[in-house]
C-alpha cells in the first residue's frame, strides 16, 4: 500500500482547515468576527498568534471572555 502523504502531512492539513487562529487585538476587539460569530461559542479554542498560547471561549456573547486552559481571564473583549 502507498501512501500520498506522510502522517505528519494528513495531520498539518487537518489542523489547517479546524484551528482558528487570531491575534492578540482581535480577541480584545468587541466588534470582530472572532466575537461576533456564530462559531464564538462556550469552550471554542482559538490559537493566539501573537502568544503563541491557546485560549477558550468562556461563553457565546461578544463581550465574554477568552480563557487560559485553567479558566483565568486571557482577553476581555472591549
Amino acid at each position: 500500500m502507498t501512501f500520498r502523504h506522510s502522517k505528519l502531512e494528513h495531520w498539518r492539513r487537518w489542523v489547517e482547515g479546524h484551528l482558528t487562529e487570531a491575534t492578540t487585538a482581535e480577541l480584545a476587539d468587541n466588534s470582530h468576527v472572532i466575537n461576533t460569530g456564530a462559531d464564538k461559542v462556550l469552550g471554542r479554542s482559538v490559537y493566539n498568534t501573537t502568544t503563541g498560547v491557546t485560549v477558550f471561549a468562556s461563553g457565546n456573547a461578544d463581550g465574554d471572555t477568552w480563557d487560559y486552559y485553567d479558566a483565568t481571564t486571557a482577553h476581555t473583549p472591549a
